[in-house]
């Protein structure tokens, strides 16, 4: 094999490795409630959809099948909504539950 096509080899290999460590997950930001800003990882599956957690607090980005819509969840209670009942997390259309304005973007 040749070192050009050796070193391409490497190449795709290093960044099909590196792709599939990349985590999933949405952007909280502009929240009034400060604590819910930041990055949501994917932390496993809530109601039969994924869900995302704040990474190293308590907040998540999830799915409530009783309400069938999407919460912003954090200390017990849900801080933001959407009604938007899709597959996943909604960008906007954002309501305030226990938050505080204003509203969130995802």
């Amino acid at each position: 094999m040749k070192k050009s096509t050796a070193k391409l080899l490497t190449l795709l290999m290093a960044l099909t490795m590196s792709t599939s460590l990349m985590a999933t997950g949405y952007l909280v930001s502009e929240a009034g409630r400060e604590g819910a800003n930041g990055f949501y990882f994917e932390a496993g599956q809530y109601n039969n959809k994924l869900q995302y957690k704040l990474d190293g607090e308590e907040y998540y980005l999830r799915y409530e099948s009783s309400n069938s819509r999407w919460e912003i969840w954090g200390g017990g209670l849900t801080l933001y909504f959407s009604d938007d009942n899709q597959e996943t997390p909604p960008l906007s259309d954002w309501e305030v539950d226990y938050g505080g304005y204003p509203t969130p973007y995802v």
